[in-house]
């Protein structure tokens, strides 16, 4: 595909996975088969999220999503699976760096001009106590 301005246009990709863990909540890997009979089953699991696990995100580039998927492993049939989508927000601590602590004070003008005749000016103070 071409831009606009004559240039190919490049595709990037990625992809990274932060989290892996797999648990077997009854039975075990390579064990004897276990037969279920029709009902209702809870199964208590757990996994530790990592606090430098980045937040959630769907955005215009990209997205970081986590997903929990449950297998029912059916010998000589297909397995079933089923997923469900978690959020993982973490909250960050402004007042931790010391950076963002300190004052921030801009001031910018900017002079107008048009057809070579001076149009206006405009100034701006940006002033943020910490």
């Amino acid at each position: 595909m071409i831009t606009s301005h004559g240039l190919p246009l490049v595709d990037y990709r990625a992809h990274d996975q932060y989290l892996s863990s797999g648990t077997y909540v009854l039975g075990q890997e390579g064990g004897e088969s276990i037969d279920l009979h029709p009902g209702t089953y809870s199964y208590n699991f757990q996994v530790a999220l990592s606090p430098q696990l980045p937040s959630s995100l769907e955005g215009k580039y990209g997205h970081i999503c986590y997903q929990v998927v449950v297998t029912i492993d059916r010998p000589w049939r297909f397995n079933d699976v089923f997923k469900k989508p978690f959020t993982v927000l973490y909250s960050l601590d402004l007042n931790q760096n010391f950076t963002y602590k300190a004052p921030i004070y801009l001031e910018v003008e900017t002079i107008f001009c048009c057809m070579c005749r001076l149009s206006g000016l405009l100034a701006a103070k940006l002033s943020v106590p910490f």
